[in-house]
């Protein structure tokens, strides 16, 4: 082929796929929120050009290959922590080049699965205005967003479903309602029904900006002003503190930085325990109310019958009347599960549930990508993977039977799921504070995923109106009140690969 031959097939394909740069563009400002927390006001930007281009686009086809290019955009960016996995080093093999295939190919068909929620969200829009309301569908944008994302998360459920998968609308990453969480005044709505009332307060918001807009030319400033002042607001107006009250919970946090190395062999977990050990005595010296591990810690061994292992560290201890919420993973009958392990001494109980909701990165294999990779050739590493990645869904997930001066359980990314914390208030009438261990061992540094964890901790925290107490495996812990306030604890002594802090919770 001549040089000038290539350059015309190259101008003739930009001409025919030029109609998807609206859409890309759109992608962008949708997702960048979830990337750069200072630019949140992008979504609503986003979701105003969303709109116009679903009503204004003649084909219906490039519609909704349109939508479904900006939403997997948006999906991609909020989703961009995938990549902190790289190197991946929880895996007893060593991968080579083939990490970044992996993780490139799970990136984007994740963000894809996501992104099916946006071609919902065209057609039912364009079917109410055509057919039957016209401008008067605009009115049903705020639902048909919120239904659309719960729709692409339940693609997502289905297409990476596992041996530790639910079909479920739980997986919430790339709802817009987050960006708002970001705004002291917009995120209050979440006292009403959490991302949820985040979602449609703020497609609404723009919905009326894309109405006036295209609508009412006189009213632009207007409009213009209205997007600046909400977006200076969110960066200039002062975050909640935590209120103070006379009667307090003394929560003593300890924080872990335990190496790899250590975390996968049983030589590396008598190790562990030794550092856990000392920074239990260090965290009993100071006589908290409570102490908070981080996820998977397995300081009490749960082999044993639980009432026989708290009498042995009652016997060692003194039996403080202290309350030390610890986890692990255990096996129970045929299943390998993620459980917690509550010792109370101030009810004379041990308190045990099962994780409810596991997610595919990290805590089993999706079949489907199993599959792929063994047509592939990669039976071997399927292998590996499913016996490091072996989580299940257990039967015993209530914690309506918790002791009263037990507090919540809510496992490390149970808090993507957007009614975590509800669910532990429906099922328990009143809790001192809900414990939220994390452990993110698996991840390098993932700034833009602890970031969008804060926004979901903060949605959670207003709606339920608990606080929420934080402890980490390689993230640091933190309190998060009802008022969407983050308050970090107070160091009071440090070991190896092991932090200790305190924070007040009132009662």
């Amino acid at each position: 082929m001549y040089r000038w031959q290539l350059v015309l097939l190259c101008i003739m394909t930009y001409l025919k796929t030029r109609w998807l740069l609206p859409w890309i563009l759109v992608g962008l400002l949708l997702g960048i929120g979830f990337v750069v927390p200072t630019l949140w006001a992008a979504g609503l930007l986003g979701i105003a050009l969303t709109i116009s281009l679903t009503l204004q686009t003649g084909s219906t086809k490039q519609v909704l290959l349109g939508s479904l290019l900006a939403w997997t955009i948006k999906s991609a960016l909020a989703l961009t922590w995938f990549w902190s996995v790289y190197p991946i080093e929880w895996l007893p093999v060593n991968l080579g080049g083939l990490e970044l295939v992996v993780i490139f190919v799970w990136w984007v068909t994740a963000s894809l699965w996501l992104g099916t929620g946006g071609m919902f969200f065209a057609l039912v829009l364009r079917k109410l205005h055509q057919l039957i309301l016209g401008n008067y569908a605009l009115l049903a944008v705020p639902i048909i967003w919120v239904v659309a994302e719960m729709l692409g998360s339940l693609v997502f459920s289905i297409l990476t479903i596992g041996t530790g998968g639910v079909i479920t609308t739980a997986f919430s990453f790339g709802y817009v309602g987050y960006l708002a969480a970001d705004h002291v005044w917009l995120v209050m709505a979440a006292r009403m029904a959490g991302v949820y009332s985040l979602g449609v307060l703020l497609v609404g918001l723009a919905t009326a900006g894309s109405f006036g807009w295209n609508n009412l030319p006189t009213k632009r400033p207007l409009i213009v002003l209205g997007f600046l002042f909400l977006f200076i607001s969110g960066v200039l107006l002062p975050q909640p503190t935590g209120e103070s009250s006379q009667r307090e919970y003394t929560v003593a946090i300890i924080d872990t930085e335990f190496p790899l190395t250590e975390l996968r062999t049983s030589d590396g977990r008598v190790l562990i325990a030794k550092k856990l050990e000392a920074a239990m005595q260090a965290a009993l010296a100071i006589e908290p109310d409570y102490i908070l591990l981080p996820e998977d810690s397995r300081y009490f061994n749960q082999a044993n019958q639980p009432q026989l292992t708290k009498a042995q560290f009652g016997f060692r201890t003194g039996s403080p009347e202290v309350v030390i919420v610890d986890s692990g993973g255990t096996q129970v009958g045929s299943q390998f599960v993620l459980q917690s392990f509550i010792y109370n001494q101030q009810s004379a109980a041990v308190d045990q549930s099962q994780k409810r909701y596991l997610v595919p990165q990290g805590e089993f294999m999706p079949a489907l990508y199993a599959v792929g990779l063994r047509l592939f050739g990669q039976g071997a590493l399927v292998d590996t993977i499913s016996q490091t990645l072996a989580y299940e869904i257990g039967s015993d997930l209530s914690q309506a039977d918790y002791a009263t001066s037990s507090p919540g359980i809510l496992f490390c990314f149970e808090s993507v799921s957007p009614w975590g914390a509800r669910t532990i208030m429906r099922e328990r009438a009143a809790v001192p504070f809900i414990a939220h261990p994390v452990s993110h061992a698996w991840f390098n540094e993932p700034q833009v995923l602890w970031n969008q964890l804060e926004r979901m901790l903060r949605v959670q925290a207003i709606w339920s109106q608990q606080h929420i107490v934080s402890a980490g495996n390689h993230v640091a812990g933190y309190v998060v009140t009802p008022t969407g306030a983050v308050i970090y604890p107070k160091p009071v002594a440090q070991g190896e690969h092991w932090h200790l802090g305190t924070v007040n919770v009132p009662y």
